[in-house]
């Protein structure tokens, strides 16, 4: 664990706010990201593996992966962050925020800035999406 946390204290400087055991922390996570937009991270502890994702409403995309439901949706069992969540469990992941936007729900091309700013990030830590391999 203190390989990790190393790991993302030298990224200090690019996280807004960092979950290291988000089943504990969900009320934290609900205050810091309750109606606003941005990026996320996962962060597997155990593959030390990464997923980057963006929403323009942070909450409801996070509260999500909490939700046996959602997990085991059809649809979503494809999703390599579900497949990983589904195999390691939340124990094992770190939540960071890495940044948080401010989107009007009436802006045009806000879903487009964001994930503008999402593959900004995804670039940033050098994530090829291809390779990427939650199992």
């Amino acid at each position: 664990m203190m390989e990790v946390i190393k790991r993302m204290k030298k990224w200090n400087r690019f996280i807004k706010d960092i979950f290291y055991y988000p089943n504990k922390e969900r009320d934290l996570i609900k205050d810091k990201t309750l109606n606003k937009s941005g990026i996320y991270l996962w962060h597997n502890k155990i593959t030390n593996k990464y997923y980057i994702g963006s929403s323009i409403n942070l909450y409801k995309r996070i509260s999500r992966y909490f939700q046996p439901g959602y997990l085991n949706y059809v649809t979503h069992k494809d999703l390599p962050i579900i497949r990983a969540l589904q195999k390691y469990t939340m124990d094992n992941f770190i939540l960071a925020i890495l940044d948080y936007t401010t989107i009007l729900p009436s802006e045009v091309n806000s879903s487009m800035n964001l994930h503008k700013s999402e593959q900004y990030f995804i670039d940033l830590f050098e994530i090829n999406i291809k390779d990427i391999d939650f199992d």
